[in-house]
């Protein structure tokens, strides 16, 4: 992630699973992020305000210490894994995970066999246990992801 840039807040609402993919990898990177989780049912994403933040009026939004934002999960992913263990240095490896986060298709690591993925696979893995645990086992990985 670069350095430098102040304090990160993420725009995001509850029921945003893309959101929820960059408060996941923030909290795999100890990335610290203040939230502001908007409402859409009061209508927080039509407000003046935060189109002044969002330009697509939709989460979610990176909000960088100098100012700037980053919009699309897609983007914002990219950002925060540089320079970390999470993106992958080979010219093509990158290639092919730019490729999937603008589909928004995490399946095509199937299709792929690159030791970048291993980390990804860990995590479906994980959960996929977890849900087949039970509530008992939801409890704990709802437990896990209040951390990020």
């Amino acid at each position: 992630m670069p350095q430098g840039l102040g304090p990160l807040r993420l725009y995001d609402t509850q029921r945003s699973g893309n959101a929820w993919k960059v408060r996941l990898l923030a909290g795999f990177i100890a990335c610290p992020l203040e939230r502001r989780t908007l409402s859409i049912d009061r209508g927080d994403l039509r407000t003046p305000e935060f189109a002044a933040v969002s330009r697509f009026r939709q989460v979610p939004v990176l909000e960088l210490g100098n100012g700037g934002t980053i919009v699309e999960s897609a983007a914002i992913l990219f950002f925060l894994a540089q320079g970390t263990a999470w993106w992958p240095d080979d010219p093509g490896q990158q290639t092919f995970w730019h490729g999937c986060l603008s589909s928004n298709r995490l399946t095509c690591i199937r299709w792929r066999n690159c030791d970048c993925i291993a980390p990804f696979i860990r995590i479906g893995r994980s959960i996929r246990a977890k849900w087949r645990s039970g509530i008992t086992g939801l409890a704990r990985l709802w437990l896990s992801l209040r951390r990020i």
